[in-house]
């Protein structure tokens, strides 16, 4: 999908994190790295490693061929990679250079994707520009080669498919940096003469062919020096064989969690700019779509890793939480604060005068993904469930006033929708409301009502509300006349057991799953998370008198 990142500013709200915790009796600590936007996430990567800085490395923020050949080239100048647009350069990145005491910006650029005015605009800030450049992504990774050949003589290079392995170049580009390694990139059109013939006038000792023969085949590499491949089966594999081979110590300093692309390919602008700081640490990079390889399990396994710092939110999340656990290590942030209603409240601020189109759950990332309309754009935004705070915000080139049907689900698919909600279930009723963009539906089952919305442009269950009709099965009035007794005199005696409270709560959920289940001490109440299907149900019970006092439904 061809999407274009907003620099959408709101007031009074906090969208990037750069924080971390150590645990007493935990030896790893952890730490993310999340921006607004790819720009402001570069920033945060700057801050954290540099404390001042005379070099800057630019590149533009929608190429991210040229910020992965840009790692090994920042590395030896012990510099930060910024990214800009092309026509102009974020607020938010004017002040790093400031910060930085930047005095000096190299431009690594393929086919002229930062204008001049860019150019003038760093000039303008009393800084010299230099420029690495190429018509295209193999002539720029050849005159990056070339380059970093002047600074510190290149006796290995990796080789890696500049279209159809970025994937892999992500993997590599920190043991890229760390070993002087610069990467060239090729495809099956191209196999980058231009490289190979520099290269022959060097004393090579690896060639390193990073992905597997669909990547990457053995005519298209034949000619380059002394070849060794380095592939799994997959992107996370391929991954987990370049950190097997570069990363050999037991004791690992961090570990640097980013996305893979899987899912989008645009989702690899997180990793542009940590490659560098990955290597001043000596550490690997690991990405993933959400689930961690079994092989990259085995890597985490068998280090010591000090810290874990997810680069970005969003796919890799529950990789991030993955690797805590595997660690021992007691994790931040992972349970949902933030209900739906609150939700859609930052929505209305993040994007003022904008309808909600959807806005659901997400599980494994622990965060809400959205759509909004203003002025005929739809905007997609990723909220974090914990804290409220805008993941991303990203305009849909895909959906506009010419394409956009907003009520794409018919009455009839409304009624389907809401029925496998709520199986064998009593509709009462359904309607549209075209305000809001939703249908509104009424269902009564087992004596107890159910209301719920519907978004009519997608067809995703907004909110479910349940209102029970009748006296909780397990519960009676004389049990409670009794344990309120027994509360006056004293709480602790009138506590209900937690096979008693989780029985309760089954019984409102029945073949659901508890998967969180808490004894508030304070508040003498029982708390429970349950999974059915594809809804998850929090529920809190008095721990005194058997009563169901929130029940909440969420689609996930």
């Amino acid at each position: 999908m061809n999407k274009k990142n907003l620099a959408i500013l709101v007031a009074g709200m906090l969208f990037f994190s750069s924080s971390s915790v150590i645990f007493a009796n935990n030896l790893t600590k952890q730490e993310r790295l999340i921006g607004k936007t790819r720009y402001e996430t570069a920033v945060e990567v700057s801050k954290v490693g540099w404390v001042q800085s005379k070099t800057a490395i630019i590149v533009n923020g929608n190429s991210i061929q040229s910020a992965l050949c840009a790692n090994p080239f920042a590395k030896l100048k012990n510099a930060p990679i910024l990214l800009v647009n092309n026509n102009s350069i974020e607020s938010s990145t004017k002040t790093e250079l400031k910060r930085l005491g930047v005095d000096n910006v190299y431009i690594v650029d393929s086919g002229n994707s930062i204008s001049n005015k860019v150019e003038n605009e760093i000039k303008s800030l009393n800084i010299k520009v230099n420029k690495i450049v190429g018509n295209n992504i193999y002539e720029m990774s050849t005159n990056v080669l070339k380059e970093i050949d002047k600074i510190k003589k290149v006796e290995n290079v990796a080789v890696v498919n500049g279209l159809k392995g970025l994937s892999d170049a992500v993997s590599i580009a920190s043991p890229s940096a760390i070993h002087n390694m610069p990467i060239i990139l090729v495809s099956e059109e191209n196999s980058n003469n231009s490289s190979i013939n520099f290269l022959n006038n060097r004393s090579i000792k690896k060639s390193y062919i990073v992905g597997g023969n669909k990547i990457l085949s053995d005519n298209t590499v034949k000619k380059y020096p002394n070849k060794e491949r380095i592939s799994g089966s997959d992107r996370n594999n391929t991954n987990a064989k370049i950190i097997e081979q570069f990363y050999k110590n037991k004791s690992i300093k961090n570990v640097f969690v980013t996305k893979d692309g899987m899912n989008k390919e645009n989702a690899l602008v997180d990793a542009l700019s940590i490659g560098v700081l990955a290597a001043k640490e000596n550490s690997p990079v690991i990405i993933s779509n959400g689930t961690l390889a079994n092989s990259q399990k085995d890597f985490i396994k068998n280090k010591d890793i000090k810290e874990v710092t997810q680069v970005g939110g969003g796919d890799n999340q529950k990789a991030f939480e993955d690797i805590l656990k595997l660690k021992d290590v007691d994790i931040r942030n992972k349970t949902k604060k933030i209900s739906l209603i609150e939700a859609k409240e930052i929505l209305k601020q993040a994007v003022p005068g904008s309808n909600v189109l959807v806005c659901y759950y997400d599980q494994d990332d622990n965060k809400y993904d959205s759509k909004v309309i203003k002025d005929n754009i739809v905007y997609e935004v990723e909220i974090d469930a914990y804290s409220g705070k805008i993941i991303e915000i990203e305009k849909d080139d895909d959906i506009n006033n010419d394409n956009l049907n907003v009520k794409n689900i018919s009455l009839d698919k409304a009624k389907s929708i809401i029925l496998d909600a709520i199986p064998n279930g009593n509709l009462m009723y359904c309607k549209y409301d075209a305000d809001d963009n939703e249908y509104e539906a009424k269902v009564v089952k087992d004596n107890k009502t159910y209301e719920i919305e519907i978004n009519a442009f997608d067809g995703r269950i907004i909110d479910i509300d349940m209102d029970d009709d009748s006296d909780d099965n397990d519960y009676d009035d004389s049990d409670n006349n009794q344990n309120n007794s027994d509360s006056n005199a004293n709480n602790n005696k009138s506590i209900i057991s937690i096979e008693k409270a989780k029985s309760i709560m089954l019984n409102k959920v029945p073949g659901g799953k508890i998967v969180k289940f808490e004894y508030d001490e304070d508040d003498k109440e029982y708390e429970g998370e349950i999974i059915k299907g594809s809804n998850e149900y929090d529920i809190t019970i008095s721990a005194i008198t058997g009563k169901i006092l929130e029940y909440e439904v969420d689609t996930i």
